[in-house]
């Protein structure tokens, strides 16, 4: 078994965002980084994990991750990214 901490920056390259316009139609859209988009391209982040190596192979564990810097700088309030996942892992 095993637990973990430590922080980490983290560097966005590009994706696509999906959300649901003000009429319930699904929308998609290009994520731009930059002076003209809302979203910041770059941040710290903190994360903590637990888990356990079981077989020869396997590890598997839970973790929480955090951002520490707000997401959306132009806006009215503070955002900022949460992550609470589990991760199974075969080495070969």
């Amino acid at each position: 078994m095993f637990i973990g901490a430590g922080g980490y920056y983290a560097l966005g390259v590009g994706g696509k965002q999906n959300y649901y316009d003000v009429n319930g139609y699904r929308q998609t859209s290009k994520i731009n980084f930059g002076k003209e988009s809302e979203l910041t391209r770059s941040g710290w982040r903190l994360v903590f994990e637990f888990g356990a190596y079981f077989r020869e192979n396997y590890v598997g564990h839970f973790f929480y991750d955090m951002g520490l810097m707000n997401i959306l700088p132009d806006a009215t309030t503070t955002n900022y990214n949460r992550v609470v996942g589990f991760k199974l892992a075969w080495y070969f």
